[in-house]
Order: C-alpha cells, then sequence, then structure tokens
C-alpha cells in the first residue's frame, strides 16, 4: 500500500509515526509545505492552490490513498477535493471528533487554529455526533508556529505555549481535542497544564486505526519526505520527530516551478 501524507510543516509527522507503528509495511509519501507554514492564517483560495498542486504530484505518484495530516486543511477543503480528484481521501477531524466522543463525559474542549476554529468543522461533526455535549472551542493563533520554530531551535518558549491555553475553559470539559497536528509534539506540557483529570485526544491514533482497515499489507515500508522549504532544516527536524534519518527532497508548486526532484 502506497499512502500520501501532508500537511503545511513538521506536525503531520506525527500521524506519519502512527501509520508507521500500525502499517509498518506501507510505502509513505509526505510532504511538508514548510514554505506556507501555518496552513492556519491562510485565505481559502490561498489553500486551495497549495493543496491541488500537493495531490495533483500524490496522484503523479500513484499513492493508493491521500491523508489530510493537518486539521485545517481538513476542515476547509477536504470534501472539496474528495469531489474533485477521484483517490480515496482522509482526514483529521472525524477522526477526532469519534476519539472525543468516546472519552468525554462533562464536555469537549477544542483547541486549533484559527481557521479551524471559524470552519467550524469539529463542532458540526461533533453535534451531528452527539447534539447534547457541550463543546467549548479556542484559537490558538501562534501555537502552530511556536512548535515549529522551538524544533528548529530546540527550545520551546513555555512561557507563550502557557499563553495560548489561557482562553480554554478547563473547569467545563474533561476532554481535549490536538485540533492541529503539531499539537501532539508538545502533549506532554499541555497535559501538565491542564491536569490529568482531561484527556487529550491525538486524531492521528485514529487515523491510523482506519488506514490500518484498509492495509493490504503490501510494500516495503519505504518512508520518501519533501518539504517545499529548507531542505537541511526540515531534515533535523524529521530526524528529531522520526528518530530516524530519511532523504528529504525539494517539492516546488507550480506556481512557482514545473517540476519536482
Amino acid at each position: 500500500m502506497k499512502i500520501g501524507i501532508f500537511d503545511s510543516g513538521i506536525g503531520g509527522m506525527t500521524v506519519l509515526k502512527e501509520i508507521q507503528r500500525t502499517s509498518p509495511h506501507a510505502d509513505c509519501i509526505y510532504i511538508g509545505d514548510s514554505c506556507h507554514v501555518p496552513y492556519g492564517t491562510k485565505t481559502k483560495n490561498e489553500l486551495t492552490t497549495y493543496v491541488e498542486n500537493i495531490i495533483e504530484f500524490l496522484i503523479e505518484k500513484q499513492v493508493d490513498i491521500i491523508v489530510f495530516a493537518c486539521n485545517t486543511a481538513t476542515s476547509m477543503l477536504l470534501d472539496d477535493m474528495k469531489n474533485r480528484y477521484n483517490v480515496p481521501m482522509i482526514g483529521t477531524i472525524e477522526a477526532g471528533a469519534n476519539m472525543a466522543l468516546r472519552q468525554a463525559h462533562k464536555g469537549i474542549g477544542i483547541i486549533a487554529t484559527p481557521n479551524t476554529i471559524q470552519s467550524g468543522g469539529y463542532e458540526r461533526q461533533l453535534q451531528q455526533l452527539n447534539e447534547q455535549m457541550p463543546v467549548h472551542s479556542v484559537a490558538c493563533l501562534n501555537l502552530a508556529q511556536l512548535i515549529e520554530d522551538g524544533l528548529e531551535s530546540g527550545i520551546v518558549d513555555e512561557q507563550l505555549l502557557r499563553r495560548e491555553l489561557i482562553p480554554l475553559p478547563s473547569q467545563n470539559i474533561d476532554t481535549l481535542v490536538l485540533g492541529c497536528t503539531h499539537y501532539p509534539l508538545v502533549s506532554s506540557f499541555i497535559q501538565e497544564y491542564l491536569g490529568s483529570d482531561i484527556h487529550l485526544i491525538n486524531p492521528a491514533i485514529e487515523i491510523a486505526k482506519d488506514i490500518q482497515k484498509m492495509d493490504d499489507n503490501s510494500g516495503d515500508g519505504e518512508v520518501t519526505l519533501y518539504t517545499s522549504g529548507d531542505v537541511s532544516v526540515f531534515e533535523e527536524k524529521a530526524r528529531l520527530l522520526l528518530q530516524e534519518s530519511y532523504p528529504v527532497h525539494t517539492f516546488y508548486h507550480k506556481e512557482k516551478a514545473s517540476n519536482v526532484n
């Protein structure tokens, strides 16, 4: 099985890691669109161009399924892209909502990028599944970029992280959806900040289970990485996250260049 995975940067590697764990034979192509990170503040028109370029490239690579390892792209574009392209696609929001409702009793919190929260994707999905469950959403303007920058510098500013989480009404929830694939990278900090009574939901775990159900155990477990940003920086971040070195290639968006090497 060949799986295409993409995100605005390195956050989607949390999804890649889970897929590697549950479907070790699957061949994975991962694209980190680092020159456009974060997606959470881009317009829909901008995101449509970026995501179409990525999907068309992955289709050329003959992937069997495309994973939107990005909550913003899922919430704003997954349905549009499913209608436009003839390839199976899966995103984060349905996975995260299903996991959250299995855990929650008092209320569900969602932290995500401004675009994800504004789209209302999680809220709609949760309401469809359980309209009685209280949902509290908080847009974290800078959290994804703080995590991305912290991996590059080796230091994540915990004071700034706390500031992003202050608006969360933790007294009203017992479950928190990490609504951006970057956020599990600081899940230990978030758990410490909120306390052990609140369950953290990482949609990547559910996505990997869904992929595993489709997996035919074909492939060699090969991982190929692409980035639209700085290759050396991306390579180092990937090594830290995946605990293994993989070659990184440059991904060129069509509006900038006409080829990918």
